[in-house]
């Protein structure tokens, strides 16, 4: 089983929320030229950071951020935690609503050869090095990487639920 940690997360200040719209992009790998134009006229959308412009890419990247640091755009969590997200969605031509659960944290880097972290089967090495590039120069995950694993008794889905109710009764009480 892989390892994993809680990360002090970094997040859009909340004065930014009701422009959530306007802030996030598609990941790196599937967003369109067509999107990414319209997305680069956005100042503060992620697409500045995760699919940077220019010859210096991830050195644009890099200041970017900092500015954002700086100016407050966006602020760091100060208790590390591992956040839990529930993504609705429909496909095209379909009015059916799927649901893709996950969480956000850190994990353990292994060995390939101890089989804990498979490999995604299409990995093209100009996007790992542009990746690389990126986290070098910024310090910072700037596209999250998703991975699928097998919990056929949902027994993690069961503890975040249980979590999430202790959670909403503690803020409940300390409202009143």
């Amino acid at each position: 089983m892989a390892e994993i940690l809680p990360i002090k997360a970094w997040k859009y200040s909340p004065e930014l929320n009701d422009q959530i719209e306007e802030l996030v992009s598609p990941l790196f790998d599937v967003v369109s030229e067509k999107q990414r134009k319209r997305l680069y006229e956005k100042e503060y959308n992620s697409i500045h950071l995760s699919v940077p412009l220019g010859n210096q890419a991830a050195d644009f990247a890099a200041k970017r951020l900092q500015q954002w640091k700086d100016e407050g755009v966006i602020i760091q969590d100060q208790i590390p935690g591992i956040y839990v997200y529930y993504q609705y969605f429909t496909l095209a031509g379909s009015h059916k609503e799927y649901c893709r659960k996950g969480f956000i944290c850190n994990i353990k880097a292994y060995d390939w050869d101890e089989k804990i972290i498979l490999r995604h089967e299409n990995t093209m090495p100009h996007s790992v090095n542009d990746r690389v590039e990126l986290l070098e120069k910024t310090k910072f995950n700037v596209s999250a990487t998703h991975g699928l694993y097998a919990d056929s008794e949902k027994s993690l889905e069961n503890t975040w639920m249980k979590l999430s109710r202790l959670l909403s009764m503690k803020l409940k009480i300390t409202k009143e």
